[in-house]
């Protein structure tokens, strides 16, 4: 998969399809996710990468670190 040349921060939309992707790969893998959670598009506000819930508990997203704003990683290259 080619990755954008843009920064993932100027790219929301490139984000949310590079997590939907991943998605359809890890449901291949290890089945279904659990569909009573709404996946949200993750967000920029962490200084490390977390999957967050939303205040309700019915949402799940990532929540990507201040380094992901600037690049897109592949494994652990910069």
């Amino acid at each position: 998969m080619k990755l954008p040349s843009s920064n993932p921060i100027e790219d929301p939309e490139g984000v949310w399809a590079l997590q939907l992707r991943l998605l359809t790969i890890a449901e291949r893998l290890f089945g279904p996710r659990d569909a009573s959670k709404t996946l949200c598009q993750p967000q920029f506000d962490g200084s490390e990468p977390n999957v967050r819930f939303t205040i309700d508990k019915r949402g799940v997203y990532a929540e990507l670190s201040d380094d992901d704003y600037v690049w897109w990683r592949v494994g652990n290259a910069k």
